[in-house]
């Protein structure tokens, strides 16, 4: 038993467990959300104002440029501002 087959399970010499799980598809959305979530949760609190009781998002900030799309009405994410006339 290799533990890579459905519905198998293996414990290998070193305490690792191998689950073989029968139902991929049904598991997967439910690990994307958790995932989604925690990643969500993990931004918002490293940007979070206590004070204000709200999110503080500095423009210099490398994370934050790389997942601001717009501010104040405009585009400002270097890969969807307008294509530049050539």
């Amino acid at each position: 038993m290799r533990g890579d087959q459905a519905g198998e399970s293996i414990l290998t010499p070193n305490g690792v467990r191998i689950l073989g799980w029968n139902n991929w598809p049904g598991r997967i959305p439910v690990a994307s959300s958790a995932l989604y979530a925690r990643n969500l949760l993990t931004f918002l609190t490293t940007f979070w104002d206590k004070e204000a009781k709200a999110p503080k998002l500095p423009e210099a900030d490398d994370i934050v440029k790389g997942v601001m799309l717009t501010r104040g009405g405009a585009i400002v994410h270097p890969n969807f501002l307008p294509a530049q006339a050539a």
